[in-house]
């Protein structure tokens, strides 16, 4: 199921599922957090930090195919 290989890679490149929310994947970096929710095939990527949001769809982008809104 697409929820278990975008699972897989999110925990490959360092982002853990939430045990209580598993739409909810967070990664912790420097001292930020970034947030990774998922609603069926939408991803909503969220952080203090723009440098850490792109490149965290930089990562998803190499194994997901992706359009910014």
């Amino acid at each position: 199921m697409w929820n278990e290989t975008f699972d897989d890679f999110v925990c490959s490149i360092g982002i853990q599922v939430s045990e209580f929310y598993p739409c909810l994947k967070i990664k912790t970096s420097f001292g930020h957090c970034v947030f990774v929710l998922v609603y069926v095939d939408d991803v909503l990527v969220t952080e203090s930090s723009l440098e850490l949001i792109t490149r965290t769809k930089n990562d998803l982008k190499t194994r997901f195919e992706m359009t910014d809104y």
